[in-house]
């Protein structure tokens, strides 16, 4: 029985005892309010029941809270909360499970794999009013902070603590932890730090039922069994919330040089950081972007070309050279030696703080130019670094027999073998037959990633756009497994609807 269904039922007793000799007029009275109590919908009986909790309606929000960056579902919530604390978001939750009512977990809506779309009437709970930085541990190396805590601001902390937080992406001024967690987001630095997952200490969790679960606490050691920990970070909040989390910090890199060099393939950038790890240097960052990607941030931003000839490929890379002065002279002796091989035949050092921010732009400008010129279908991909060369020229092939290779852009994390597919829209090709035409080619690319023994999700997770593709990464066996930790965890399948897995699953 709710809240507003008790207070009915209390008023209708007071007026029966009141006025017995009336009854008739008044029982009738009470049945229209029991009537209106039944017929009353979800949103209505939220504000009712949860008077304080911010929930927005209007056609606009919900047009704005209902997606994140990607466009090719039309939002369509109910309406969107902003719970303040866990304990509100465990009543929330409760009353949610009771009505049978779907969610959709959001934060900074940075996303580009459907994961924080609502487009089937569910409620959109978003967690940016949870933003508190809650500890910094300089003893312990760690800092406590909610779900809605922006990216850079705990950067920013780390920083003034004299620790860093090294996962750091091109969404960093907007995305929140809390999504950072629920992609086991990666970013510019994986080669050196790897993804989220390594770098979680502790979680608090609140399931649909509103249970909430702190998972590992304060601990390094704790080896008791399966680490539910785990299962949070990657789930891209089909499981339940991540509402707070215990982040490890680490020292900060002291003396970064970076480069920008021009590839005659991409084969040579692979041979290279096989050169740079044998001579045991320190690798930071390892990016690449292709020529198409060079010449849209020169035409969208005006930045000017750096290099006196194209190239198919270009190489941004970044080695700290703290250690000693004998790893500085095994860098420069090394980079000569690339030049006289012929492997390199234009690059740059960075010599000031002006030339890396313009090294940067070139690679962080390319999706911001991406989005004001084109609509484009994404695709982020791993496969192993031995077979990233021939995986790329299988897909130039085919990218240019599907759209033209024009509008192919791609860029990454050459490092970690990660690689982002762009697909720009032709202009005169509507939107919908782009997408649907781009997911008739996804079964191509993916047994193309399926051959390289690669994965179909790098980094943006799996969401709407490749629910239906998971196939292709993961075994009949695996599925299974994953179908069974879902019904567990979330039995009425409310929690985020098919995403991940299909509803039907």
């Amino acid at each position: 029985m709710t809240e507003v269904r008790a207070t009915a039922l209390a008023s209708i007793r007071l007026v029966v005892v009141k006025e017995q000799a009336g009854g008739k007029l008044f029982l009738k009275a009470a049945c229209s309010l029991i009537l209106e109590d039944i017929t009353m919908d979800f949103v209505q009986e939220l504000r009712v029941r949860f008077p304080l909790l911010e929930c927005l309606t209007s056609a606009s929000d919900l047009e704005h809270w209902g997606r994140d960056w990607t466009r090719f579902h039309p939002p369509a919530p109910c309406a969107a909360v902003f719970p303040r604390s866990s304990e509100e978001l465990s009543k929330l939750l409760m009353f949610c499970s009771e009505k049978k009512q779907a969610v959709v977990p959001s934060g900074g809506l940075t996303g580009l794999g459907g994961g924080a779309v609502a487009s089937g009437g569910e409620l959109v709970v978003n967690l940016s009013r949870m933003s508190r930085i809650e500890a910094v541990d300089v003893s312990a190396g760690t800092i406590r902070v909610q779900a809605g805590v922006v990216t850079k601001v705990v950067q920013e902390a780390a920083r003034n603590a004299g620790l860093y937080w090294p996962i750091d992406l091109a969404s960093a001024g907007s995305s929140q932890i809390g999504g950072n967690i629920a992609t086991n987001a990666g970013g510019l630095h994986v080669i050196r730090y790897g993804h989220v997952r390594r770098w979680i200490q502790s979680l608090e969790v609140v399931l649909m039922n509103g249970e909430v679960l702190e998972l590992n606490g304060d601990l390094d050691k704790n080896n008791t069994g399966y680490d539910l920990r785990n299962l949070f970070i990657g789930s891209e909040g089909t499981l339940g919330f991540v509402t707070a989390a215990t982040l490890k910090l680490c020292e900060a890199p002291r003396e970064l040089k970076t480069f920008l060099w021009a590839l005659p393939t991409l084969a040579v950038g692979i041979e290279l950081l096989g050169e740079l790890r044998a001579r045991s240097l320190m690798i930071h960052s390892y990016e690449v972007f292709s020529k198409n990607c060079l010449e849209l941030v020169h035409r969208v931003r005006g930045q000017a070309k750096p290099f006196a000839v194209d190239a198919p490929f270009y190489l941004l890379f970044e080695v700290d050279t703290f250690a000693s002065q004998a790893v500085l002279e095994n860098l420069e002796s090394w980079m000569l030696s690339c030049f006289e091989r012929g492997l390199v035949n234009e690059g740059f050092m960075a010599s000031s703080a002006s030339d890396v921010r313009s090294f940067w732009g070139w690679r962080e400008n390319i999706t911001e130019s991406l989005s004001l010129t084109a609509k484009v279908y994404k695709n982020d991909l791993a496969v192993p670094l031995r077979e990233i060369a021939a995986f790329a020229k299988g897909l130039e092939k085919s990218a240019g027999a599907w759209f033209g290779e024009d509008r192919l852009f791609l860029f990454g994390h050459l490092g970690d073998g990660s690689l982002h597919v762009n697909l720009a829209k032709p202009d005169a090709m509507e939107i919908d037959a782009f997408r649907k035409r781009c997911e008739t080619h996804n079964h191509e690319l993916f047994e193309l990633v399926r051959t390289h023994k690669g994965s179909i999700a790098a980094e943006h997770g799996i969401g709407l756009l490749k629910r239906d593709f998971l196939h292709y990464s993961k075994s009949p066996g695996e599925l299974t497994l994953m179908r069974g930790l879902k019904k567990v965890f979330d039995p009425q399948g409310l929690m985020n609807p098919g995403k991940l897995l299909a509803t039907s699953d």
